[in-house]
């Protein structure tokens, strides 16, 4: 009897563990950038211009202040990227768009601080042989956010090396 009344209470145990374990998992904080509520989902921005961070635990699922160091700050939508750096048609539907390696699966609200360094670049697969015809139309979008300017460089091929050579070696020669 004291066995299965401790199986009984083993198995009630652990499914209430596993229920509560759960539940933790799936909820969300609430964000907030300088007091208004945001969807960080789809937000960049620049670490640099953080202010600070505060962290409330009292709700039910938690909170999360984030103030930064300017106010009011500015965001490009990912339109505003892709007209500024690129001739990409985003409606043709044969686009994919990666922001600093990962892919994004939704496009709708993207916004990004204005204090990065974009670089964009764009790979074409209409060249590309061993893809399915239907493949080939497509366009992928990579998006790198610096915080800091790249310096320029110019690439010198010689036999089979690829040697980086930076401007500022060069005005010294």
């Amino acid at each position: 009897m004291k066995r299965k009344k401790f199986k009984l209470f083993l198995v009630v145990f652990l499914t209430l563990t596993s229920l509560f374990s759960y539940s933790q998992e799936k909820r969300t904080p609430i964000y907030y950038l300088n007091s208004k509520k945001v969807e960080v989902k789809n937000l960049f921005f620049n670490s640099k211009g953080i202010d600070s961070v505060r962290v409330e635990r009292k709700t039910e699922n938690g909170e999360i202040y984030i103030y930064t160091k300017n106010k009011n700050p500015k965001y490009l939508s990912l339109d505003d990227v892709l007209k500024k750096y690129t001739d990409v048609n985003i409606s043709s539907g044969a686009v994919l768009i990666r922001i600093d390696g990962k892919i994004l699966n939704d496009i709708t609200n993207v916004r990004i601080d204005d204090t990065y360094f974009v670089y964009v670049e764009t790979k074409k697969l209409s060249e590309t042989q061993y893809l399915w015809d239907k493949f080939r139309e497509l366009v992928i979008v990579d998006i790198t956010l610096e915080t800091e300017e790249r310096k320029p460089k110019i690439i010198i091929r010689g036999n089979n090396e690829i040697l980086p050579i930076e401007m500022n070696d060069l005005m010294k020669k």
